[in-house]
């Protein structure tokens, strides 16, 4: 006894809704359920409950997984170089930041000037590499959303750094909406989505 047009609609249902969107692991992930539902024989009466047994034994941390390594196997080369980028440019722009603020508190010339050249670095650059790194991994659109919430809040955080070292009109004003951006929006989005991925798990 096969499946009916209904019970593979709701298996596809399951498997985007969990993040696969590669269409050849979609097909091949629908194909595999589909074998193990029906090998067991009569099933209409608990087809849910087999489906979440088929997607636990297939996949124990989550298909998100299996649409990640995935990625990572299609893109490994691209991703590789792109990361090797990402980690130099992250670390020049740190550096450059401390140094700065060191030259800053001894009073050197040049201190602010290098803290701002590694802001621009670190915002211009490091962010949109490693943007471009989680949308070539990733995901499910939550995780996309917690991605560019983070983002936000660290630069957020970044200028007012960069207003209270130069002395700059407005660091109040953006450092409190820093703070409430991080802590009402941010923050509650991120535990939510952890949630929502322990369910999923479960």
């Amino acid at each position: 006894m096969k499946l009916s047009t209904d019970q593979i609609d709701f298996i596809k249902t399951i498997l985007i809704k969990n993040g696969v969107e590669i269409q050849s692991l979609q097909d091949d992930l629908l194909d595999h359920l589909c074998c193990y539902i029906e090998s067991r024989g009569e099933y209409d009466k608990d087809f849910e409950k087999l489906v979440s047994q088929g997607v636990a034994e297939l996949a124990p941390f989550g298909l998100h997984v299996l649409q990640e390594q995935t990625l990572l196997l299609l893109h490994y080369n691209k991703l590789s170089n792109m990361k090797k980028l990402s980690f130099v440019i992250g670390a020049l722009s740190a550096m450059a930041w401390f140094i700065g603020v060191f030259f800053t508190l001894m009073h050197w010339p040049g201190g602010r000037e290098i803290s701002l050249f590694g802001f621009l670095i670190f915002v211009f650059v490091f962010l949109p590499v490693q943007r471009m790194l989680h949308a070539s991994a990733v995901r499910s659109p939550m995780e996309k959303w917690k991605f560019i919430l983070g983002m936000t809040s660290g630069v957020l955080f970044s200028f007012s750094f960069i207003f209270k070292t130069f002395h700059l009109q407005g660091f109040e004003t953006l450092f409190v909406g820093s703070t409430v951006f991080f802590v009402f929006i941010f923050l509650p989005y991120l535990f939510f989505s952890m949630y929502k991925k322990s369910m999923i798990q479960a």
